[in-house]
């Protein structure tokens, strides 16, 4: 399970929900089809595979940054956008997407490539994946101490 943190104008904290909510985002917004979501980059299939129950997908099917001329094309229309830490997400791309964007998700720690304070006055939720590295840098952190300490480096393998 996904667990995002969503940012919501209206709230002053920020709150901690799974994918319920994104299955409750997808029945809200659209009443007699799915909605869309556009994601900027190739992901994992099961990723995409769990977005295509609830969503219509499309989708920027290669590993490379997505130029901005590209993201332009594919936010239009979209109820959603799921995006990575190297799309910037300005007002040039929520006005091309238009009124009926919903939500903002970005597979990142961090949010700084997105207007907040845009997405704000538009009311737009951003959800985003916090402490998703904070295990991994801890146990590397460990690993590389105790390979240290055990001078490991001079040992032969």
């Amino acid at each position: 399970m996904i667990t995002l943190l969503i940012r919501h104008q209206s709230a002053v904290k920020i709150t901690r929900v799974s994918t319920t909510y994104l299955t409750y985002q997808a029945k809200t917004m659209a009443t007699d089809a799915r909605p869309k979501v556009f994601v900027t980059r190739r992901v994992p299939a099961r990723g995409i595979d769990l977005l295509k129950d609830k969503f219509v997908v499309s989708q920027w099917d290669r590993e490379d940054r997505i130029p901005p001329e590209e993201l332009l094309r594919g936010v239009k229309g979209v109820d959603a956008l799921f995006c990575l830490l190297t799309d910037k997400i300005d007002k040039d791309v929520l006005d091309e997407a238009g009124p009926q964007l919903k939500t903002i998700c970005t597979m990142s720690v961090g949010y700084e490539h997105i207007d907040i304070s845009e997405c704000k006055k538009r009311n737009i939720p951003v959800g985003f994946t916090p402490d998703v590295l904070t295990n991994a840098t801890a146990e590397l952190t460990m690993s590389l101490l105790l390979a240290t300490s055990r001078r490991l480096k001079e040992g032969k393998i």
